[in-house]
């Protein structure tokens, strides 16, 4: 898997505090800001990683806060600009446009792969013929893995991908996926059971390119990006003020910069994946997306409607106990004290992205309409998991509420 799983744990998502942090409970703005930039700064410390960058809006009050070095080996310090990588959270625009073009009247949610491609690919897997969009959406269409990523997917094609402007390298991926010999899905998958894949995207990507006629990446700049005002949002992989990626040490698990001679391409994933998981903007950018799903004034400004909104809120019924409650807008669901500390019957949406050299969380209460970004420039496993999510505990918790 490239992207790490929506959700790391429970446990962690429920917002365990990580060691050395402190609780405030009646602070102003002023020293809430203080108060989150030391928090920061010993997380980099405790957990060894080059940069957080962080945003806690309570729809009153936004707090922005950066700490640590934009590269390990230098004095650069991160900056309030800075451009992170989103990894998997930028599926929720994609889920977000396909719910836009329900209401243009393009697409119902009940759409199938036979459907939108039958006149494009000349064989859709019986598996797949009447899997819908909802089923992708929601990571229930039985489709499993990453194109391009999977063992035995030849070297060749994983490199030729990178190459291809991005509707063509997506049409080449997903007709594999839902070809008769697929490279993407795996026999064993079962239709109505959760089951993550970043296939499901690049396939819902490619269905808005093809209702549109435009890329997928077109359609999302201009129908999320732009009215919201996300100037610095970017499908680029690496932009000149960007936290620079780090990978981890195989021995040590320690982080290290990405190496300069190596290819600026493979600082990120090819462009099949851009509405799986390529997005990057700042953090700021990042928390007017998140207020989408918690004020009506940003849901007017890309034309969400309320019907809408609570399709992308809600999660089909689960199979097992052990599934996870995965919306229908790219979203990890949770209720009662997985949500939060309060006993309200609201409920959190959370979800996690990274390339493995990234990573980023995000985090939406409806009820305490309190939105929350944590970004890092360091793998999940070097230190990046742990940091985030310690982070992301302290400013959801309810002792800083704004």
């Amino acid at each position: 898997m490239i992207f790490i799983r929506a959700a790391i744990t429970l446990a962690l998502a429920t917002g365990i505090l990580a060691r050395g942090l402190h609780q405030s409970r009646s602070i102003s703005s002023l020293q809430k800001q203080g108060f989150i930039d030391a928090q920061l700064q010993e997380l980099i410390s405790t957990y060894n990683i080059p940069a957080l960058g962080v945003t806690v809006d309570d729809g009153s009050v936004v707090v922005h806060a950066h700490s640590g070095v934009r590269k390990f080996g230098t004095n650069e310090s991160v900056s309030a600009d800075a451009v992170w990588h989103l990894g998997s959270n930028t599926k929720s625009m994609t889920a977000t446009i396909i719910a836009l073009l329900v209401q243009e009247g393009l697409l119902t949610w009940d759409t199938t792969m036979k459907d939108i491609f039958v006149d494009i690919f000349p064989k859709i897997h019986d598996n797949v013929q009447n899997v819908t969009l909802k089923e992708l959406a929601a990571h229930r269409s039985g489709i499993s893995g990453t194109f391009g990523f999977d063992p035995g997917t030849p070297a060749y094609m994983q490199l030729s991908i990178y190459a291809m402007d991005e509707v063509p390298a997506r049409a080449v991926a997903v007709s594999n996926i839902l070809g008769d010999s697929p490279l993407g899905w795996q026999a064993n998958g079962t239709r109505g059971a959760y089951e993550y894949s970043n296939n499901n995207y690049i396939i819902l990507g490619h269905v808005i390119d093809v209702i549109t006629g435009k890329p997928a990446e077109e359609v999302i700049k201009t129908k999320i990006w732009e009215p919201l005002g996300l100037s610095s949002a970017s499908w680029e992989p690496l932009s000149p003020n960007s936290p620079w990626p780090h990978m981890p040490n195989l021995t040590t698990l320690e982080p290290y910069p990405y190496p300069e001679g190596w290819p600026v391409e493979l600082r990120d994933l090819p462009p099949p994946l851009n509405p799986a998981g390529l997005a990057h903007m700042t953090t700021a950018d990042y928390n007017k997306w998140l207020r989408v799903h918690v004020d009506p004034a940003a849901q007017k400004l890309i034309g969400l409607d309320s019907e809408q909104l609570a399709i992308l809120h809600t999660a089909p019924p689960i199979l097992n106990p052990t599934e996870r409650t995965y919306t229908y807008g790219g979203w990890v669901r949770y209720v009662g004290e997985a949500c939060s500390n309060s006993t309200t019957d609201g409920y959190c949406l959370f979800h996690t992205g990274s390339n493995l050299m990234n990573i980023a969380q995000g985090w939406v209460d409806t009820t305490r309409n309190l939105t929350v970004s944590v970004m890092a420039n360091c793998p999940p496993v070097s230190g990046g998991a742990d940091a985030t999510m310690a982070a992301l505990g302290l400013l959801k918790s309810e002792n800083l509420v704004l």
